[in-house]
C-alpha cells in the first residue's frame, strides 16, 4: 500500500485492537446502489448503509468508522463466509462482493 493509502484505510490488520464490524449482507438495489447490512462490535447493534456500486470495501469500512465514531478510525471487517479482511482488500470494489437474489 501507498503511504496515503495507510493513513485513508480504515480496516484493521490481524492484532490491531479494533471493533468487528460484520458485514452481514451486500445486496444490489434496483437503482445500482448496494445496501450494506452491518452488525457492529459485541452488542450487534445493526445498521444498513446504502453506498455507490463504485465504492469499495475500504470506503465502506471508512463509512462504518463514521457511522459509529469509532475511535481510533479502525475495525476489523467481516464477510459472509469470512472471518476477517485484509487491509490490503480496500480496494476491492462492494459490487465484486454482491449477493445476487436468486429468487427475482
Amino acid at each position: 500500500l501507498q503511504p496515503a493509502s495507510v493513513a485513508l484505510n480504515c480496516i484493521a490488520g490481524q492484532g490491531s485492537l479494533a471493533p468487528v464490524a460484520r458485514i452481514v449482507a451486500l445486496l444490489a438495489r434496483p437503482d445500482n446502489s448496494l445496501e450494506c447490512v452491518v452488525s457492529f462490535g459485541l452488542s450487534g447493534s445493526g445498521c444498513s448503509l446504502v453506498c455507490a456500486a463504485g465504492q469499495t470495501l475500504g470506503e465502506l469500512a471508512s463509512a462504518i468508522v463514521q457511522k459509529y465514531n469509532v475511535e481510533g478510525g479502525l475495525v476489523h471487517a467481516s464477510l459472509p463466509g469470512r472471518e476477517r479482511c485484509s487491509p490490503l482488500e480496500a480496494n476491492t470494489p462492494l459490487a465484486a462482493l454482491v449477493s445476487f437474489d436468486s429468487h427475482d
